[in-house]
């Protein structure tokens, strides 16, 4: 549900007591974020690796 609209359409359904039209459409994906430089891919990996996060 994460990838459709159907959850926000099934909420505001049941909001405004009236039946869903679930239609399947995919949600708009964002911009891909850019590749960090290697000085800070490699702090993410320490922080990673020593259970951080």
């Amino acid at each position: 549900m994460q990838t459709t609209m159907d959850t926000d359409e099934g909420r505001q359904a049941f909001n405004e007591k009236r039946p869903a039209n679930f239609t399947g459409a995919l949600r708009r994906r964002g911009d891909a974020w850019e590749e960090p430089s290697e000085d800070a891919a490699k702090r993410l990996d320490d922080a990673y690796r020593s259970g951080e996060f």
